[in-house]
Parts: C-alpha cells; structure tokens; sequence
C-alpha cells in the first residue's frame, strides 16, 4: 500500500488530475472527488498538521499512515488568519477553571482535615502535624498515663486514625 501511495503522490506532483486519482483510489473520496473542506490550523490533528504544514497551495503532502490506509493531502489553498482576536466564553471559563482548580482542590483537601476528628499519638505529633496541615488545638494526644484530652467538639465529625502499632 505505501509503494502504491508514493507512486500516487509522484504522479500528482508531475502534474496528475488529484480528483480522477482520488475517485479511482480513494474508498471515501468517490463521491466528492477527494474534497474534504477547509479547516483552521489549530482544528488539525498533529499529524495532519505536520504532514500539511510545508506544503503550498496546489501541492499535496507526503502519504500520511491512518488506521485505513494512507492518505494523501492536497492543499488547495491558504489563507491568512484572522488578524482580531475572536472571544470565546468557553476557553475564557475553561481556563479560569483550569488556574483556580489547585487552589480550590487544596482548600476543599485541608477543609476536610479541619472538620476531621484526628488523633495522632504524642511520639508522633511532631513528625505527622506538618503532613496534615491541622492546627494545634484539633489534635488529641495520648498522655503518659494513656488517658485522652476529648478535641473540641464539632458539627460533622469524621475520623482519621493514625494509630501506631504496639
């Protein structure tokens, strides 16, 4: 099938008719002669980008390997771009959303270990605390004679252990 496309594509850069060989060769250019639209740049995949992206109006692209086959692009024409910038509501919230996301998952995150009911075992208060990201007085430590100090009591109350193994 390669052989088959270079010889296609050496024909039409000797000046072969791209529409007769599209609707001889081609199993959906048939019908329309090969013609597929005109696209922006940034619509194309990367590897239709990069097979097109050298060549001139009227050339056509080195074969381009697709799960069917191979393709072979003519371009018909080129155009500048638009020299004014088009808005675009979605990009604009896709993008606010993309930059304040982190922030938003960190503040969720250390909400969560606000409202949780945690308690760490005093050997391991100053090793774990800074992981957490908790304040001081929402911790409960065990005391040298194994009774508890109760943390202050809240509305929702999750729990998280960290227990060590005796």
């Amino acid at each position: 099938m390669k052989a088959q496309a270079a010889q296609l594509v050496d024909q039409l850069r000797k000046g072969a008719d791209f529409v007769t060989l599209a609707k001889t060769y081609s199993d959906r250019g048939k019908e329309n002669g090969g013609k597929v639209g005109g696209f922006q740049v940034t619509d194309l995949r990367p590897d239709i980008l990069a097979a097109v992206k050298n060549v001139k109006a009227g050339g056509v692209s080195d074969p381009l390997k697709t799960d069917e086959g191979y393709q072979i692009l003519r371009v018909d024409s080129r155009s500048a771009g638009s020299s004014t910038a088009v808005f675009n509501e979605n990009q604009v919230r896709e993008a606010i959303t993309i930059e304040r996301s982190p922030k938003a998952h960190e503040e969720y995150l250390q909400s969560l270990r606000d409202e949780a009911y945690i308690k760490i075992a005093k050997d391991y208060s100053e090793s774990v605390q800074p992981l957490l990201k908790i304040k001081q007085d929402f911790i409960v430590e065990k005391s040298a004679d194994d009774s508890s100090k109760a943390a202050p009591e809240k509305k929702k109350s999750r729990f998280l252990g960290i227990i060590p193994k005796p």
